[in-house]
């Protein structure tokens, strides 16, 4: 039976075949500039997981935004920039999808905080530039980097139609990621694991 503590593996292991749709709403727990240079900011919001009934258990995430029963945080996609929400003992969960080519980073700042990038890479000349910049900018901040997931490519193979990727601090002081290939309905048909100790 898989469970919230376990989500990452249980995605990954395929004990969780589905997801539901990602929270909505204007709102956020998080909206705030990090550096204007370098176009970073904070953008996300807190999002209540539950499982679904079997077969499939599917993945269902809840706008949390006024609620304490939070139990992750929704961290959205912004063009020309790099969005970041905090992972730490009180959201040991992150989420964030619509990726079509963006990067998706992990950056460990120590003390048990972490914080997830979605960074935007447009098409054509100067894709790289929001990467570099958020390079940039977590070097002069002193954090470290420990996971980048591409997801170029991915759309239209495998009746891939979503990218998302889910981030969870794990009791065994590990950061496991998923990146999850999203069919029709909902349906993963890939993933993709990444762990790393903290």
């Amino acid at each position: 039976m898989p469970a919230i503590e376990t989500l990452v593996a249980d995605i990954n292991n395929g004990a969780i075949q589905a997801v539901g749709i990602e929270p909505q709403g204007g709102g956020r727990n998080g909206s705030s500039t990090i550096s204007a240079t370098c176009l970073v900011e904070h953008n996300f919001m807190h999002t209540r997981i539950s499982l679904g009934a079997a077969p499939q258990h599917r993945m269902m995430m809840a706008n949390a935004l006024d609620s304490l029963s939070f139990n992750a945080s929704y961290l959205f996609f912004e063009d020309s920039r790099a969005t970041v929400a905090t992972m730490d003992v009180n959201r040991r969960i992150v989420i964030s999808g619509g990726y079509g080519g963006c990067l998706y980073q992990v950056y460990n700042l120590g003390n048990g905080v972490f914080k997830c990038c979605h960074i935007a890479r447009p098409a054509g000349v100067g894709a790289e530039a929001n990467v570099n910049l958020m390079n940039n900018y977590a070097r002069q901040a002193g954090w470290t980097l420990l996971q980048t997931v591409p997801t170029v490519g991915l759309i239209g193979n495998n009746n891939c139609q979503q990218v998302m990727t889910v981030s969870q601090i794990t009791p065994n002081r590990r950061i496991e990621t998923v990146r999850i290939q999203v069919g029709v309905m909902g349906v993963i048909v890939g993933t993709t694991a990444y762990s790393d100790a903290i």
